[in-house]
């Protein structure tokens, strides 16, 4: 018997590097176990910057998908050694909070999914707040 390989077309994968920069990664092939070649494409998300209160830098922020295509929006956070509590909000242009979730991020990658299924089509922001701060990323649902 041999071994076969299901590359998922619609799948994605999310990485984050050493500069907590964000990238979305889609494979598009194997080349088989013989030479372990991988195929994939690589897309680097927008970030926002989430700093302390100092002005450095402590986490990065992506929204994914933007447009936000379906029901759910991610929400990615990318952070170093950093084990803190925030409050994530989707906000319409008047001001008017949508939803607030709370995530509290661990070293390396984090996900927090947020409905989007009641919003009507518009620009909205994606506030992310720490304790004394609040970081904030537009997105558009179609």
């Amino acid at each position: 018997s041999s071994n076969q390989w299901l590359i998922v077309k619609d799948t994605c994968y999310f990485v984050k590097d050493k500069s907590n920069k964000i990238w979305k990664l889609l494979f598009t092939g194997f080349g088989g176990s013989t030479t372990g070649d991988f195929r994939f494409t690589k897309e680097a998300l927008t970030t926002t910057a989430i700093l302390d209160d100092h002005g450095v830098e402590k986490a990065r922020f992506a929204v994914y998908p933007n447009p936000a295509l379906g029901d759910q929006l991610e929400v990615l956070f990318g952070a170093e050694m950093l084990n803190t509590n925030l409050e994530a909000s989707i906000i319409d242009l008047d001001g008017t909070v949508h939803t607030t979730e709370h995530i509290s991020l661990i070293a390396g990658l984090s996900r927090l999914t947020m409905d989007v299924s009641d919003l009507k089509s518009g620009v909205y922001c994606i506030a992310v707040k720490s304790a004394r701060q609040t970081f904030v990323q537009k997105f558009v649902k179609p």
